[in-house]
């Protein structure tokens, strides 16, 4: 409980100690605790959790356009200075920034995680990705920062799929003769291309690029973002910034622009739940803490995020049964979070079969559902139409 708060303290935790045990303890036995060894305890049981989940949904017949749709992304942590050297901080002249990155690996079939990992910031995600596991029949949405030949070449080998978004000094070739392609040039004359290309790289692996112009808003605010971020950016790069550019190895007779699109903006959900562990969770606030205390702390937040999701898991089908009506992962977090009794209350329903009777479901239909929209869908809605 204490360690969702902004500021942690020895103290508030033997207060809370106090409060579920009915009996007192000291902050220094409690500081005594945190070592470790302990946070060794709550690694292991974040494993022996998503190793249940993994297995759980390993092989289950889901009758899904693919076994697993994995999102692969990370998100940055600021922590305190004192862990600059541990973390591989980032120096300038006049700054110093102390940061950690938080690998994640989410399937949305079974809306479960499958990796969490406290990695220093120098491990960007081109290091990272050839960590995540495929199985056959997997479709994984990445972003271009781990895109590589290696990485492409490794869904081929498992029988996997793949959609990234174009980085822009990837160079392509002709498939038959081998020339390199000017892909600007290419956009302004056809506009949409939809065409197999070899990638500038041993051994020369075939991929489908496709690309779509986006409308003129779009564009300039894509441009307006990149330039808030480099100032000396090309012509040649901004002017790109103009198309929605994807290369895949889905099947062109299967699979249109438009659907590829879509599949590929439900990467957007793992945006929703970043923004959800800082806004609820306090990822954002991480006090003067040593590098134990801080991955005791974050494996802790990990747990919660981890029942929060078991919780939704348990939900959603009844509330879509009963009301047909959509949970909200974030309004339900936050619903959870006023009183984590709760999540034992409802893990007791649960054991005993009478969550779908109880009053717990009727609040969570009040309080923690999409309101309903005419102008568009929510992510629930949109993944239903996209796997149906």
């Amino acid at each position: 409980m204490t360690c969702l708060n902004g500021l942690q303290s020895f103290n508030r935790i033997a207060i809370e100690i106090d409060n579920c045990e009915n009996g007192t303890v000291s902050k220094q036995a409690v500081s005594g605790k945190m070592t470790k060894e302990f946070d060794l305890f709550l690694l292991k049981l974040i494993q022996d959790i998503l190793h249940k989940i993994y297995d759980s949904n390993r092989n289950t017949g889901i009758q899904k356009e693919f076994l697993r749709v994995l999102v692969q992304d990370s998100t940055i942590v600021k922590l305190p200075l004192r862990l600059f050297e541990e973390m591989s901080g980032v120096a300038n002249k006049t700054t110093q920034v102390a940061n950690a990155r938080i690998q994640v690996v989410y399937d949305l079939v079974s809306e479960q995680f499958f990796k969490f990992e406290i990695e220093a910031y120098s491990k960007n995600d081109l290091k990272a990705a050839p960590e995540m596991e495929l199985q056959k029949g997997d479709l994984s949405l990445r972003d271009r920062g781990y895109l590589t030949s290696g990485e492409i070449n490794r869904h081929i080998a498992s029988e996997s799929y793949y959609i990234y978004r174009h980085k822009f000094d990837v160079i392509y070739l002709d498939k038959n003769t081998y020339e390199h392609i000017d892909l600007l040039s290419l956009l302004k004359k056809k506009r949409k291309i939809d065409i197999t290309v070899r990638l500038n790289a041993s051994p020369k692996t075939k991929v489908r690029l496709i690309a779509e112009p986006i409308n003129t808003d779009i564009a300039n605010k894509r441009k307006n973002k990149a330039k808030r971020g480099n100032k000396n950016l090309s012509h040649e790069y901004l002017k790109m910034l103009e198309w929605s550019i994807y290369i895949t190895n889905l099947e062109q007779n299967k699979f249109s622009f438009e659907e590829i699109f879509e599949l590929y903006s439900l990467r957007w959900k793992i945006e929703t739940i970043f923004k959800n562990w800082k806004s609820n969770l306090n990822f954002n606030k991480i006090h003067n803490v040593s590098s134990v205390q801080l991955r005791i702390l974050l494996h802790t937040r990990f747990l919660i995020i981890l029942l929060t999701h078991s919780v939704h898991s348990s939900a959603k089908p009844i509330i879509k049964k009963i009301y047909n009506k959509y949970v909200s992962f974030l309004k339900l977090t936050d619903f959870l979070l006023m009183s984590l009794g709760k999540i034992e209350t409802i893990f007791g329903l649960i054991k005993d079969k009478t969550f779908e009777e109880s009053q717990i479901i009727k609040s969570i239909k009040q309080y923690c559902c999409y309101d309903e929209r005419g102008d568009r869908m929510n992510f629930e809605e949109s993944l239903n139409q996209i796997f149906d």
